[in-house]
């Protein structure tokens, strides 16, 4: 009798083969997995860095310019008793920009009597938690203001008279 054992043979090497393209496959997605996570951290990281920066220009914007104001008005005697009135309506035109990553923003103007100085906060519309802050000094008084930014508005930094305070509104 002739031995038939050699054709009952398994061969293996079509299993191994199927196996290990299966685990190659997962590992593969599963790094490209991780890889995707984390550009995703990166360009969030990325784009909070962006929008702390956008939001400190314009707080520093509109403080540079509530100091300038200041500074007119107090060398210009719009606010001299000896002058009275005869000076009055000074006024800034503001060109801000319409919007923060498409969303509104609001302005929030904090001035203490006593000490002459300000702060300007600049809360981002979507998340209030994101805001930055500048501070300013001003020999003039500024009127203690919240403001809601969006498209389509503009804003003006006036002192109307010299019995009143320097603010900002929205137009």
């Amino acid at each position: 009798m002739k031995d038939m054992r050699g054709d009952r043979i398994k061969d293996d090497s079509g299993t191994s083969i199927l196996i290990e393209y299966i685990l190659s496959l997962t590992i593969t997605a599963i790094l490209f997995t991780i890889l995707l996570l984390l550009l995703g951290n990166v360009i969030s990281t990325t784009e909070r860095v962006i929008l702390d920066e956008q939001l400190g220009i314009i707080a520093g914007d509109i403080a540079n310019r509530l100091a300038l104001a200041s500074t007119n008005v107090y060398n210009n005697q719009y606010n001299d008793n000896y002058y009275g009135n005869l000076i009055a309506d000074y006024t800034v035109i503001l060109d801000l920009p319409p919007a923060v990553r498409g969303d509104h923003y609001l302005i929030q103007i904090n001035y203490s009597d006593a000490s002459k100085t300000g702060t300007v906060k600049v809360a981002w519309g979507s998340n209030v938690d994101v805001n930055r802050t500048a501070t300013f000094h001003s020999d003039t008084g500024v009127a203690n203001t919240t403001l809601f930014y969006n498209t389509g508005n503009k804003g003006k930094i006036f002192y109307p008279d010299s019995n009143s305070k320097i603010a900002l509104m929205v137009f």
